[in-house]
């Protein structure tokens, strides 16, 4: 259950940074990470601190909660995409 919990963070974090329409390079600059950072958090390849969960949620101008709350409707399609993504990079590694 913890790793499902991780993936709908990880997407809902996708989710609110499109709705606002950032890329992940402007994202990253106002979070003041590193742009591959942020995709390896999306893709649940990374998990940030505390810290960084607050200036992720600042930078999406939203309170830290809103980013733990799962919509089960919404969220099913985000942990679809993560697993899909997932298996993508796992393809792409064995072949290459």
């Amino acid at each position: 259950m913890e790793e499902l919990d991780c993936k709908k963070f990880a997407c809902n974090v996708k989710k609110y940074r499109e709705q606002l329409g950032y890329s992940k390079g402007f994202f990253s600059s106002l979070v003041g990470c590193d742009i591959s950072y942020i995709g390896k958090i999306e893709r649940c390849e990374k998990y940030p601190n505390l810290k960084m969960i607050f200036k992720i949620a600042n930078a999406l101008q939203l309170p830290a909660s809103t980013l733990f709350t799962f919509e089960w409707y919404i969220n099913i399609l985000c942990i679809i995409r993560c697993f899909i993504a997932e298996y993508y990079h796992y393809l792409i590694s064995t072949i290459l």
